[in-house]
């Protein structure tokens, strides 16, 4: 598969996921918090807003967009792809949060397809690239992805304070 083709799908997938979260992760949150215990556990589930969440994941969208362009126009495909397995560990933590909570996780489904179809598109396009060179990218993609994520929940944090 050509890697232009990677770099089209990717996406595509990614959003399968967030789809799925979007519906349902508002009204999960909230249930959540309801059942929490008071303490600990109740402030980990901070309360966010279908249109704060659906903010974040259009945000989340576009940098993966942005992403893309550069990756594709600069031919950085051990970036893209470290990017990819950042994404497939992120839903293994949705698996694992499952599990943990013993109930559906926002995102858990179609998650799963989703990292299915990202294992087959980093499966297909591994002869391009150098393990060593993906190797390599992972710690800068996993600092980006995690450092965008803190900086948006914690901006969604701020934003539901002020309303």
């Amino acid at each position: 598969m050509p890697s232009s083709t990677v770099y089209l799908l990717f996406p595509l997938f990614f959003m399968l996921h967030e789809l799925e979260e979007t519906a349902f992760m508002p009204h999960w949150a909230i249930r959540q918090r309801m059942q929490a215990k008071p303490g600990k556990k109740r402030k980990r589930i901070p309360p966010v807003s279908a249109r704060d969440f659906t903010l974040m994941v259009l945000e989340e969208y576009i940098l993966l967009l942005g992403i893309t362009g550069i990756c594709l126009t600069a031919h950085w495909l051990a970036f893209y792809q470290a990017i990819m397995i950042v994404y497939n560990l992120h839903i293994i933590i949705h698996i694992i949060q499952a599990i943990t909570l013993k109930s559906y996780v926002p995102g858990l489904w179609l998650g799963i397809l989703s990292m299915l179809l990202v294992s087959w598109l980093l499966h297909t396009s591994w002869h391009e690239t150098h393990l060593t060179h993906v190797a390599a990218c992972l710690p800068p993609a996993a600092i980006l992805v995690t450092g965008n994520l803190i900086l948006i929940h914690t901006l969604a944090q701020k934003t539901n304070k002020q309303n």
